[in-house]
């Protein structure tokens, strides 16, 4: 089963994808921390320990938005439907299509913390095995760019502590690909996809690069207009 899961992953996620989400993540992480520590403008930087603290709250805070919006990014970029939808609890989360791949981002303090569960990620979760279409609490879900019949629900993890106010600890430590279990009290495919992992491990390792994606996206194709034949009077 994990073979099966890996392989359509490879064959349906861009590469393109997980790449795009890691630079446009780090670049976010250095440029959160930047504005918090190194602010540029009329802004003075934190010294006191209250301004301190309170800044690295604000940037723990923002972790999730962070790894939101890296998603949203690399999905635009890649030409992969997303979405941005709301959760419940006044909370939003991003999610990106790739086929038969549903993918989220999340961010977590430590490298063996595991998903939390919830109603959304449960049902999420369920439709591996499910033909139903989603009745996740997402009001009108458009169901033409997200549709999760039969779909594997993968998440970014993502390692960003925010331990303090030094700028090592708002880098970005690791990246993995997660595949919970139905329950989500396990994982059924974990693995590293920071720099060329991606590749290696879902792609590569399966010779599955040259195979179609299943993908909806807005791409045309057009024929190329057809050649005319040069007359004398053309030169």
């Amino acid at each position: 089963m994990t073979d099966e899961l890996r392989r359509k992953i490879g064959r349906m996620v861009p590469p393109e994808l997980i790449e795009g989400f890691e630079s446009s993540l780090r670049w976010g992480a250095d440029q959160a921390w930047r504005d918090a520590f190194e602010p540029i403008g009329l802004r003075m930087p934190p010294i006191e320990p209250a301004e301190v603290e309170a800044e690295v709250h604000r940037l723990v805070s923002q972790r999730r938005h962070l790894g939101c919006r890296a998603l949203l990014d690399a999905a635009r970029r890649t030409g992969v439907p997303l979405e941005y939808r709301h959760i419940g609890g006044g909370h939003k989360k991003a999610f990106a299509q790739c086929g038969e791949v549903i993918l989220m981002a999340e961010p977590l303090r430590f490298v063996e913390d595991t998903t939390r569960p919830t109603a959304y990620k449960s049902e999420l979760a369920d439709c591996l095995y499910s033909l139903r279409q989603l009745t996740l609490p997402f009001r009108e879900w458009p169901p033409q760019r997200i549709d999760g019949r039969s779909t594997v629900f993968a998440i970014l993890q993502f390692t960003l502590p925010v331990d303090g106010p030094a700028q090592s600890s708002c880098t970005v430590r690791s990246i993995q690909l997660v595949v919970p279990t139905q329950d989500l009290k396990d994982v059924q495919v974990r693995s590293d996809v920071c720099g060329n992992n991606f590749r290696l491990k879902f792609i590569e390792q399966f010779d599955v690069g040259s195979a179609p994606r299943e993908q909806e996206d807005k791409v045309r194709v057009l024929l190329r207009p057809r050649r005319q034949k040069r007359t004398s009077e053309d030169g």
